[in-house]
């Protein structure tokens, strides 16, 4: 997987082997025998903006070549049956079009009635004569303003490998956005709970608390990274020790806690907000619907004048 510095675009590279393709990563890939996606191939797209996703087809010996037949479908993952594009490349397609020889590209624009999360699917034949259709997939989400807005934020708290703000080095933007969305699901299911999305979250008052608990979200996947890689060998006196996860599991516990504790402030105010509201009904309420209820004819609701 490549993707372009800024808001360029987006390629992915097809390559070819051995009877196989490689779906997704243009460098050190193997042998398969079959399409390889990539669970990281996903595209943040900003509303109202364009962003150009880019599909290269290379072979064994990393010559580009164009498949005899192409087609792309977008469509959300929730309702398959809403299909927003299926075209298949021609001389005039509308959507999918060929930049050069063995590169196809469509630019995905992202309205602001699209907000939300999308599945693009690819499926070509290599040649006239193949019996194989092959398919490759990943996501692309449109992302509100607000939340593009907070990506810096985020990723100079939870990124400081990177020095540079315009050199992605850890994370990508759509990590960033399913980490800010795990945080919004872990405000919402503190009770009492709430409904917020990203349209009506209150960024200008509360948009730290979505930044921590987001990094909160993002370092438990980190964490599990850590755990995985971390060492600790002794020999003849010797020691060698890498140890990630104590260190990131004592900041995530100082993380919850501050966490927890501005989550009741947070949720202390909206209740106020949202509390019921206690109706004061005039005298004689009940008599009067005892009356109005009770059947045509009965003697105290003829004589009371309600029947």
């Amino acid at each position: 997987m490549i993707i372009t510095k800024g808001y360029g675009g987006f390629q992915i590279v097809v390559r070819g082997f051995g009877g196989g393709y490689a779906f997704g990563p243009a460098l050190a890939v193997n042998s398969f025998s079959s399409v390889l996606v990539d669970p990281l191939l996903n595209v943040a797209i900003l509303q109202n903006t364009t962003k150009r996703i880019e599909l290269i087809f290379e072979n064994e010996y990393e010559v580009n070549f164009d498949p005899f037949q192409l087609t792309v479908k977008i469509y959300k993952p929730e309702n398959t049956d809403v299909v927003f594009l299926n075209e298949t490349y021609s001389s005039s397609s509308v959507n999918l079009k060929r930049k050069e020889t063995g590169k196809f590209y469509i630019d995905f624009t992202g309205s602001s009635d699209m907000i939300g999360d999308y599945h693009v699917t690819w499926s070509w034949k290599d040649t006239q004569d193949s019996i194989d259709l092959w398919f490759g997939s990943h996501s692309a989400t449109v992302v509100p303003l607000a939340v593009y807005n907070t990506f810096p934020y985020l990723r100079n708290q939870i990124d400081r490998a990177q020095k540079d703000l315009s050199n992605i080095c850890g994370y990508t933007d759509f990590n960033l956005y399913v980490y800010l969305k795990g945080g919004l699901q872990e405000i919402n299911r503190m009770p009492p709970n709430t409904s917020f999305s990203f349209i009506d979250y209150p960024w200008n008052l509360h948009q730290q608390l979505l930044v921590d608990t987001a990094t909160f979200v993002g370092l438990q996947s980190q964490g599990l990274v850590a755990i995985d890689s971390d060492a600790n060998y002794s020999l003849q006196g010797n020691a060698f020790v890498v140890d990630h996860w104590s260190k990131i599991s004592s900041f995530m516990s100082m993380l919850q806690n501050r966490i927890n504790e501005h989550l009741k402030q947070f949720k202390l105010s909206y209740l106020t907000r949202l509390s019921a509201t206690k109706i004061e009904r005039g005298p004689g309420f009940r008599q009067v619907g005892l009356f109005t209820a009770s059947p045509s004819g009965t003697s105290f609701g003829s004589i009371l004048g309600v029947r």
